[in-house]
Order: C-alpha cells, then sequence, then structure tokens
C-alpha cells in the first residue's frame, strides 16, 4: 500500500475572509488584480471534497520562500519550482520544459538538431490581447481555443517570419512550442524575455510590458503583432465566428506571442536522446519516492538537477513521472509497476483554469483528480494516509494522524514531567 500526498495548485484559489482578499489584492501592484470574481460554489463529492471537508485546513511549516517578485505571486511554474526544487523564480524555465518534450519527441529532437546556431531557447504561446481605452487585458490558450489545423497553417509562415531575425519555432506533440535564438536575434530582442505567462493572464499586461530594458522586445514584438494582424488563419477565425446567446460574434485573433522562461542552450542533445521515454520500473519500496506532475518544467527540473524529493524525506532522487495530458491518468503509474511507499501527485492544472477564469476547467480538473483517487483505490494501491495540499502554504492532514500526533506530544510531555 501507497502513502498519497496530492499537492493540487489552485485547489482553494480564493482568499477565506474579506481581510484576506484585501490583503492578497495589496499584494499586486496597481492593475494587477484578478477582472473577475471567482465563484463561491464548492466542490460536490469525491475524495478531495470529502477530504476538506472532514480536516482542519493548517499553514504547511516546510515550505520554501515565496516567490521574490511582487507582481507574480501566483505563475504555476516558479511555484512549483520554489516548493519542490528550491530554485529561485530567476531561474530560465525553458530549457526545463524542452528537455522533458525532447526526452520523447524524437521529431523535436530532429528539428532542433538541425539548429546548431542556437544559444538561448524560450517557451512561447499564442496569445490574444483584448484591447481596452488605456491598456490591454492578456487572454491565454482556454480562451482562444487555437485548433490543431489552425496551428499547422500558421506555423510554417510564422516560422519564415522568424527565421529572418534568426528565431526559430518548434512545436512538441505535447503542444507545448519553444523558440531558438541565435546570437544575432539576441542582439535583436534584447536580453530579457517577458514574465512567465501565468503571471499576466486576465491582468492588464502594460506594466509588465514596461520598463528600458524591455525596449528592443517591445518593438520586436510590435512588428510581429502587425504581421499576425494579416495573416489568413485570423481572417478565418474573424469569418467563422461563433454564435453566443442568439448573436453572433468573431472568434478571437491570434493577435501576439507571449514570450517568457530563456535559458541558456548549449545544444547538446547526446544527454537527451539518450533518455529513456519513460522512467524505470519497478520503483524501490522505501528507497526512491515517485512524483506524478503535470508540469514539464517541473519534471525537467526534477530530472536535471537530480533534487531530492523535499516533502518524504527519503534519501535518493525521485522517480519523476510526466503527464502526456492535463488529466491524471492510473495507467501511466500502474506500467511503472508502482512499489514506492509515497506516491506525490503534484498538479497545477486548477491553477491555470483559474487564472483564466474557466470555472468549467476548474472543475473538470478536479473531478479528474477525484476520478484518479479512486481508480487508485480500487487497484488496491492507496492506503486511508492521504494527505492533501494546496502546494503552496495550506495543508489538509488526514484526521487520524493529527490525534495521534496530538497524544504523542501529550504522553512525551507526561513522561518528561515524571522523570
Amino acid at each position: 500500500m501507497n502513502k498519497l500526498h496530492l499537492s493540487i495548485l489552485g485547489l482553494n484559489p480564493e482568499p477565506a475572509s474579506h481581510e484576506d482578499e484585501k490583503k492578497a489584492r495589496q499584494a499586486h501592484l496597481p492593475g494587477q488584480e484578478r477582472l473577475w470574481h471567482w465563484p463561491s460554489d464548492e466542490l460536490t463529492g469525491g475524495p478531495l471534497a470529502a477530504a476538506l471537508r472532514s480536516r482542519r485546513m493548517e499553514r504547511m511549516t516546510t515550505q520554501s520562500a515565496p516567490p521574490r517578485d511582487e507582481n507574480c505571486l501566483s505563475d504555476p511554474e516558479t511555484l512549483l519550482l520554489a516548493r519542490f526544487a528550491a530554485m529561485e523564480s530567476e531561474h530560465g524555465t525553458a530549457v526545463f520544459a524542452l528537455q522533458s518534450d525532447l526526452s520523447v519527441d524524437a521529431e523535436l529532437r530532429a528539428a532542433l538538431a538541425e539548429r546548431s546556431d542556437i544559444v538561448a531557447v524560450s517557451q512561447v504561446a499564442p496569445v490574444h490581447l483584448q484591447a481596452g481605452t488605456d491598456n490591454a487585458v492578456l487572454m491565454g490558450a482556454r480562451f482562444l481555443n487555437v485548433e490543431s489545423a489552425e496551428w499547422a497553417a500558421l506555423q510554417p509562415d510564422l516560422n519564415q517570419w522568424l527565421q529572418a531575425d534568426g528565431i526559430s519555432l518548434f512545436s512538441a506533440v505535447s503542444g507545448r512550442h519553444y523558440l531558438g535564438f541565435n546570437a544575432a536575434a539576441l542582439d535583436r530582442v534584447g536580453p530579457t524575455d517577458l514574465p512567465p505567462l501565468g503571471c499576466a493572464l486576465n491582468r492588464h499586461v502594460g506594466v509588465l510590458l514596461a520598463g528600458d530594458e524591455l525596449r528592443p522586445f517591445r518593438r520586436w514584438l510590435t512588428e510581429l503583432q502587425m504581421w499576425l494582424y494579416a495573416h489568413p488563419v485570423n481572417a478565418e477565425r474573424a469569418k467563422a465566428g461563433v454564435t453566443l446567446h442568439g448573436s453572433r460574434s468573431p472568434r478571437p485573433e491570434i493577435n501576439s506571442l507571449w514570450v517568457w522562461g530563456r535559458s541558456s542552450w548549449s545544444g547538446s542533445l547526446s544527454a537527451i536522446t539518450k533518455s529513456p521515454a519513460s522512467p524505470p520500473a519497478p520503483v524501490i519500496a522505501n528507497a526512491r519516492p515517485l512524483i506524478y506532475t503535470d508540469s514539464a518544467v517541473l519534471a525537467g527540473a526534477l530530472r536535471s538537477l537530480h533534487t531530492a524529493d523535499r516533502l518524504t524525506e527519503q534519501s535518493g532522487n525521485p522517480v519523476v513521472v510526466l503527464s502526456a495530458s492535463s488529466k491524471p491518468d492510473w495507467n501511466e503509474l500502474a506500467a511503472c509497476g508502482i512499489q514506492a511507499s509515497t506516491v506525490h501527485v503534484v498538479w497545477s492544472e486548477p491553477l491555470w483554469c483559474y487564472l483564466e477564469g474557466d470555472v468549467e476547467g476548474w472543475h473538470v480538473a478536479l473531478r479528474a483528480l477525484d476520478d484518479f483517487v479512486d481508480e487508485m483505490q480500487r487497484s488496491g494501491c492507496l492506503s486511508e494516509q492521504m494527505t492533501l495540499d494546496d502546494g503552496v502554504q495550506f495543508i489538509w492532514n488526514p484526521a487520524r494522524a493529527r490525534w495521534l500526533s496530538a497524544l504523542l506530544r501529550l504522553f512525551g510531555r507526561s513522561g518528561a514531567d515524571e522523570s
């Protein structure tokens, strides 16, 4: 039987009280608060809801320092690296996600190997900048809903346009996208990327694009937006439109890209190409914990840095399993021969949904985690010792463990008094 620890980002996103909400808003610069209100309805049914109802929420005592960037306290990638890899938010994250994709994507390896002049890589995502009176709000993938055929039509043209600046666009089978820069491209776009995507979703982005350091990037981005505006894919999106509440509206344009996580790139693929597509099996019980996550950045960081697990306090590096989708799949773990004493599920999809205001997606993500726990219980691979936390600061411990620790403290104190 395995102990299960669930770390679910976005599990309890709303402040518990009006005072907490006020503090949360004050933590951001003006104009950086969320532009919508999260519904107050609670989870209904399932192991997660039962755990939340039956346990007291406590502050975690073993957590990493929060990210230093006061403009962004909620980016999933930054939070995961700080918590599980003890890594500062200034570290480039693109290389970790790219390494995760390269380990299983032969076509991506071949495409990257053809560009030996690449010296840096970034993550990139198509976005929509929704213009306001004096600012623009960034809308992401869930709002755009870019179809695979649309991206297939846009990508080669976009790549040709980018290569004039020494930039190459790579798409992985996972759906993640990357930019590769040669030395001339870095001179063109400047020394830094934009802040992480999670810092910008559903927010006014003017303050995130400000500053002299980003001046060359802003010029390049303006040219890119003009090119995207005239592309046939956007014309087709406007023509197709969507019907909502009886009225027809054009589909939102792919009118910009968000580029973040720039990392140095050595160009060496030898170690990655020899990596197995799946972790070794079986996992030795009581020796190596198993981490199952939907974050390519976290998986790449743990595999690259051989970071010891920070929660189970067991020796040895953890075995890391990266999910092939945003929904946990018990079969992905069963194929590894689960024998680890602790299985730590680290999931970020609910927080990504929360950042985009995708209420339905948030519920779907939590129901998928419920189904995963149910399947683990039915398989007989889960004991009653399930711990739940929000990945950042709050934890819901098993009630039995909490009472047991209280009794141990009581008896320990009595024994000390008698002696």
